[in-house]
């Protein structure tokens, strides 16, 4: 550093930490079995996430043509995956984080709510951080 120039040492490390590309975000890969009428924009919108990351996960070399029955691998951000605690409910989740258990259940394709299990990741429609209702 020059002479006369001063750095706050405290956030010195910070500065030299690289940052992440515009629009790099970290997410996980939730398998996703195509079905009839299914587009990669309709999953996009379902999802929450962009277009493009889809067809870039999967390598897709033509967007339009996805087969029924096989599967995409849908990158949702980590931070809208919230994982299951002990004796709770995909209810008491819609009323946390301000959303209905039929949202709920069609993003995670949740046939039957008594099946959930402790550790289950869930997909929510919002960042985990955005708690619409503390009481639950």
């Amino acid at each position: 550093m020059a002479p006369g120039n001063t750095v706050n040492k405290s956030i010195e490390p910070i500065l030299r930490e690289q940052p992440k590309a515009i629009g790099e975000i970290n997410t996980t890969n939730i398998p996703y079995i195509i079905k009839k009428h299914d587009t990669v924009i309709g999953l996009s919108r379902k999802f929450g996430i962009r277009m493009e990351s889809i067809i870039k996960v999967n390598q897709l070399q033509n967007p339009s043509i996805i087969k029924t029955n096989t599967v995409l691998l849908i990158p949702i951000p980590n931070e809208r995956i919230y994982v299951l605690k002990h004796q709770e409910t995909i209810w008491r989740l819609a009323k946390r984080y301000g959303t209905t258990v039929a949202v709920l259940k069609d993003l995670n394709e949740i046939k039957d709510v008594t099946k959930l299990c402790t550790g289950q990741k869930i997909i929510l429609p919002v960042p985990v951080t955005r708690i619409a209702n503390s009481k639950y």
